[in-house]
C-alpha cells in the first residue's frame, strides 16, 4: 500500500462511514484523477480514483458520481459527521 500525504478533499461535503472510520464519501475532490476505464463487479461499475501526484489508488467513484475513499486519515479541520 502506498502512503499519500496530499489533501484530496477540502470541503465539508465529506461524510465518514458509520462503522469503518477510515472510509469517507465525498461529492467533489481535488488532487485526484479518475481514469475513464470502468471496473465492473457483479451488478454495478465504478472508476478508480488515483492520487494526481503519485498515482496511488485512493478509492472509487460510483455510477452516481460519489467518491468513496478507503484507508484515509482526516485532517484536523475536517467535518467528522457520520452519514
Amino acid at each position: 500500500m502506498s502512503e499519500v500525504f496530499v489533501h484530496f478533499n477540502y470541503s465539508s461535503n465529506s461524510v465518514r462511514h458509520e462503522t469503518n472510520f477510515n472510509q469517507w464519501r465525498a461529492i467533489s475532490v481535488v488532487n485526484c484523477v479518475t481514469p475513464p476505464r470502468k471496473i465492473y463487479e457483479e451488478d454495478y461499475f465504478y472508476y478508480e480514483v488515483l492520487c494526481q501526484t503519485c498515482n496511488a489508488r485512493l478509492g472509487a467513484k460510483d455510477e452516481e458520481d460519489f467518491y468513496h475513499f478507503f484507508d484515509v486519515l482526516p485532517s484536523p479541520d475536517m467535518n467528522l459527521k457520520k452519514r
